[in-house]
């Protein structure tokens, strides 16, 4: 389901109605991965955090950055079949944020870009970055 339209189908039946821009949004943080985007949708609807207005299905709560429990759940059992080494990388690149770059790791966790690279090749072929 890498589809936009495809994820947006599958909101509207798990919610009700079409997701309102935010929640659009926070739904294509999963980037069309299927098992992010149903932990995702099934995580808000566990927490109730989805409300029907004016023919939308909004967010609720007072975070709506917050990730569901259910998808926290799974970032860490992904995250617990990495190489400590993966994990560090990934620690700092989720600071970074999407200006992601090897070097920019390497200065911050004091260590030569090439040393890192077998966690950085770990972390691509996992999809993680």
């Amino acid at each position: 389901m890498c589809d936009l339209d495809a994820v947006l189908r599958l909101c509207t039946a798990a919610f009700g109605a079409p997701p309102a821009a935010a929640l659009r949004d926070l739904i294509a943080s999963a980037d069309g991965d299927p098992q992010w985007t149903e932990t995702l949708v099934q995580g808000l609807l566990d927490e109730d955090r989805i409300r029907l207005d004016d023919g939308l299905a909004v967010l609720e709560g007072d975070d709506p950055d917050r990730l569901p429990e259910r998808a926290l759940d799974l970032a860490r059992a992904i995250l617990a079949t990495r190489q400590p080494s993966c994990r560090q990388l990934l620690c700092v690149a989720a600071v970074l944020g999407p200006s992601l770059d090897l070097d920019r790791i390497a200065q911050m966790v004091e260590r030569p870009a090439a040393v890192l690279l077998p966690a950085w090749q770990e972390a691509l072929d996992a999809d993680l970055l």
